[in-house]
This record gives structure tokens, C-alpha cells and sequence, in this order.
């Protein structure tokens, strides 16, 4: 009998949610195939939180302290577990495990390993430009989310070139999370909004990089011409005093609601009329597919992949420009319904051909199985 292939991904640090794509590519990894372990550098879940479908869980338990600097400690236990169960893939997610893993792996030679990059700016640092270029050999494949996000690393000068290299839109299982989703009047109900209201919304950590104090600015322009006008910003941060002064400073507290973290968000989306991501930095957010599989209209900054997803059919704005963000939004509020219907069609209609889950497991077990390597 065949042995099966060997794999670990690798997390900074233990968090699920529902939607999370690094549980995707395990579940298109036949269990008859693929021996999965997932691993978690720091933190554990609690009792009632979510765990992988992955046949082995392992929690290393290190501080956020140990898991900086040179990190020796960490190191060696990675190293010594990665020894004894003898991967024959890795799956990195975010730029500290991968930077882990490719110094611990000329010693390893595991002979496949494969960092999944989420974003712009990992390697803005001269010292990590150069550290890659010394230590990525062909036994690694970096993965990004988007086109945009690629063609960041091939520029970046570190190592990256078009044969190590390759694109994996992120997507979502559109049938699951379309099961997932409230009726309209089922989550207006739910917040205590009105039939009748508009309701633009948002989903994201309250935090400088998402945008939301642009969004904030657009809406009080908006909200004197148009007194149904509803703010829903869903999700919990640092910012949040921030965000609840400048509400309080413009008399906004009817009409903004900042709900705090909800799990499962995705499943509020039939509120809005509008969905909007201000982001200053993305790189594939799932949020926006979120919102095309409920047929939601769109605006958002024009950041990471997001212009090409969305592809013309709902706007992109600069980030972080209150004005242009101001005129987009305004451009589907004064929409009659049925024509902000049609657009979340379209948006549906595309996320059908372009961003099904079925694909993205296709594609991760083609090159962890070493068919696309």
C-alpha cells in the first residue's frame, strides 16, 4: 500500500472561524491520500471554540515574547517536530512561519514547501529582501491570493521568480455560505432596523488599516442629504474609541451601530443595501465574495485584488478618499432597489464562474500533491 503524503500547515497562531480557507485546502486533501496536520505556533482554542478537520492538531503554546526576535526556543521545537513526523509538504500561512521555516528547512529538506502570501508589504525590510534571496532554493513555491499580490513579490527582488511563484484566487463555498444567510427582514430584525431604512454595511477589525474613520466621514456627508441613511459596521478593535467619539461628536448615534465582533458576519450581509470595504490594504478579502454570493452591491477601495474581482460591475475608489468614497456610495444608495438588484447579480453571476471553492482545492492539492510542481 501507497504511504500517504505527510502534511503540516503551519500557523503563527490558533484561530478559526467558519470560513477559514486553510481549512478548504484540507478538505480537498482525501483523507486516503494525505496524512494532515495543522500546528499552531502560539495560543490554543478554548473549550468552545472551533477546531480543524485536520487528522492531527498540534499546539506548540509559545507568547507572543517567544515567538519574537530569534525566536531560538520556537525554532528548536519546530524543528524537533518536524524531524520526528517526517513531512513531505509544509504549508506556511503568513511571513513569520515562512521565514521559520526556510531556515530550519536546509536542514529538513523537506521536499515541498509552499507559503501562502495574503498581502502587500511583507518585504518592504532590506534585511528580509535578503535573507529570502539567500535561503529560498526549489524545494519552495509561494502562493499569493491575487494577481496584484504577485506581481508585488516578483518586483520585490527577493527570490521570487515566475517558476517559484503562482497565483490562487482565494474563493468560498458559495452553496454553504448562501445557506448560511439570514433572510433581509430576518437580519434587519436582528439590529433592530427598519424595512424601510438604508443601510449601508461593513465588516472588519476596527482597526487603521480597514478604513473605516473614511467611512465614517463619507456617511455624515451622506446621512444630511438622505435622513433613512443606516451605517452598520460589524466586527471589534482597537479603534473602536476612536470610531464611537467622532459618532458622538456628530450626533451620528441614531444612525451608526457599531455591533461589536459577531461570528459568522457573513450571515448579516442581507441588511445592507450596500456593502462597502474602505480598506487602506487588502489582499483578497473573502468579505467581498461574502457579499457577491448574497448579491449585495459593492464599493471599495481599489486595493489589492479587489478591482479585479469585482471587474467593472460595482466601483472601486482610491483608498482613503473620503469624497471619491462619498460619490460612490451615493451612486447605488440612489439606485431604486431593483436595479441594485441587478447589480448583485452580476456580482453573483461572476463569483459563480471566477471564485468557486471547488477550484481552489483543485488547485492546492495539485501542487501539494506535486502534480503542478
Amino acid at each position: 500500500m501507497t504511504r500517504r503524503i505527510r502534511v503540516l500547515q503551519l500557523q503563527p497562531k490558533y484561530y478559526i472561524r467558519e470560513t477559514d480557507l486553510h481549512e478548504e485546502v484540507i478538505r480537498g486533501l482525501p483523507v486516503s491520500e494525505f496524512e494532515v496536520t495543522s500546528a499552531y505556533m502560539r495560543d490554543r482554542p478554548g473549550s468552545d471554540d472551533l477546531v480543524s478537520i485536520s487528522e492531527h492538531s498540534h499546539y506548540f503554546g509559545f507568547s507572543k515574547k517567544q515567538m519574537s526576535g530569534l525566536r531560538l526556543g520556537a525554532m528548536k521545537a519546530l524543528y524537533d517536530f518536524c524531524r520526528e513526523k517526517q513531512f513531505d509538504v509544509v504549508v506556511t500561512n503568513r511571513y513569520k512561519v515562512c521565514d521559520m521555516m526556510l531556515t530550519l528547512n536546509k536542514l529538513l529538506k523537506i521536499p515541498r514547501c509552499i507559503s501562502v502570501v495574503h498581502g502587500f508589504g511583507e518585504y518592504e525590510r532590506i534585511s528580509r529582501r535578503l535573507g529570502n534571496r539567500l535561503r529560498v532554493d526549489g524545494r519552495w513555491k509561494f502562493v499569493t491570493v491575487s494577481a496584484p499580490v504577485k506581481d508585488y513579490l516578483l518586483g520585490a527582488g527577493s527570490g521570487f521568480h515566475d517558476a517559484n511563484v503562482c497565483t490562487i484566487n482565494n474563493a468560498i463555498d458559495i452553496d454553504k455560505t448562501v445557506s448560511g444567510l439570514l433572510s433581509k427582514a430576518e437580519a434587519r430584525q436582528y439590529f433592530q432596523l427598519q424595512h424601510d431604512d438604508l443601510v449601508i454595511g461593513a465588516i472588519g477589525r476596527l482597526v487603521n488599516v480597514k478604513g473605516h474613520r473614511y467611512l465614517l466621514q463619507a456617511f455624515h456627508q451622506l446621512s444630511s442629504r438622505y435622513p433613512k441613511l443606516k451605517l452598520l459596521v460589524i466586527g471589534e478593535g482597537e479603534r473602536r474609541q476612536e470610531l464611537e467619539d467622532y459618532i458622538s461628536q456628530h450626533s451620528l448615534q441614531d444612525k451608526v451601530l457599531l455591533t461589536g465582533h459577531i461570528e459568522s458576519a457573513y450571515r448579516f450581509i442581507p441588511a445592507f443595501d450596500v456593502f462597502t470595504l474602505p480598506s487602506l490594504s487588502e489582499g483578497l478579502p473573502l468579505s467581498i465574495l461574502e457579499s457577491m454570493a448574497a448579491r449585495v452591491p459593492v464599493v471599495a477601495s481599489d486595493v489589492g485584488g479587489v478591482a479585479s474581482v469585482l471587474d467593472g460591475i460595482s466601483p472601486v475608489v482610491e483608498a482613503g478618499q473620503v469624497e471619491a468614497l462619498e460619490q460612490a456610495l451615493e451612486s447605488l444608495i440612489r439606485l431604486s432597489e431593483e436595479d441594485r438588484q441587478v447589480i448583485g447579480k452580476q456580482l453573483r453571476k461572476r463569483l459563480n464562474k471566477e471564485y468557486s471553492i471547488t477550484g481552489y482545492r483543485q488547485q492546492y492539492r495539485d501542487l501539494i500533491s506535486g502534480v503542478s510542481w
